[in-house]
């Protein structure tokens, strides 16, 4: 995909806050996250991750737009449904570097 590419991610997560839909690009691939979906009102933790450390930055009811979230390889975006019940989680943006 080149620079400029859209991408998305959709998936069901099951609910409780210990589950979640990772946004990690893979290689040198940097993106950045412009909107999360999910179910109006629906709890969710946006959480910061690079593998060890992690920062929970939001805890919300969603969903979230016009958001500039840069990801990589090294440090990534979980959304965590902290919502009792699954539910359909996504996300867009595109790629910013290759």
């Amino acid at each position: 995909m080149p620079i400029g590419d859209m991408v998305t991610g959709q998936a069901s997560v099951a609910g409780g806050g210990s589950s979640y839909l990772e946004v990690k690009p893979t290689g040198t691939e940097e993106w950045v996250i412009h909107n999360i979906y999910c179910p109006d009102g629906i709890a969710l933790i946006l959480r910061l991750w690079d593998g060890t450390l992690t920062t929970d930055w939001r805890s919300a009811p969603g969903p979230f737009n016009n958001l500039a979230l840069h990801v990589n390889a090294t440090r990534w975006l979980r959304i965590v449904n902290n919502d009792a019940a699954a539910q359909v989680l996504g996300y867009d943006g595109i790629k910013s570097h290759i």
